[in-house]
């Protein structure tokens, strides 16, 4: 679960990063958070961190209240690695070609995150755990 709590928080700094890049950046006469195309990505973007931070908080809770708490685990594993990948890519468009730059740490968060859906267990696995958990009923 260590992971996955990791995978929250670098997911949140992602956003973090991109809230603040879009409040500062001006195109056409306004700022960029200011165009609801960008504004809707960034409420995407903190929603599915939300979610991953919640299903993370489930799986903590089952695990010491001492209930079922394997698939809620695998599920959270898998929300949250992917959700980090997805808020890393929307960072990238945020930002645009100042996210390759060295002076941004949205490039360290766009390569480490497609790391974390093979490491520790790949998204693949999480779906196959999940869906025997599933099939032996045992969620």
């Amino acid at each position: 679960m260590t992971s996955t709590a990791g995978y929250c928080g670098a997911a949140q700094s992602v956003v973090d990063m991109a809230v603040e890049y879009a409040r500062e950046r001006k195109q056409f006469g306004k700022a960029l958070i200011d165009h609801q195309a960008v504004g809707h990505m960034l409420a995407d973007m903190q929603t599915q961190v939300e979610a991953a931070r919640l299903m993370l908080w489930h799986a903590a809770w089952l695990l010491a209240t001492g209930g079922n708490a394997l698939p809620a685990i695998s599920m959270a594993k898998l929300f949250g690695s992917e959700a980090y990948v997805n808020v890393a890519n929307q960072g990238m468009q945020v930002l645009g070609a100042f996210g390759y730059s060295m002076e941004y740490d949205m490039q360290r968060h766009y390569r480490d995150a497609r790391s974390v859906t093979i490491g520790a267990g790949t998204s693949q696995i999480q779906r196959n755990l999940i869906a025997h958990l599933m099939k032996t009923d045992r969620m």
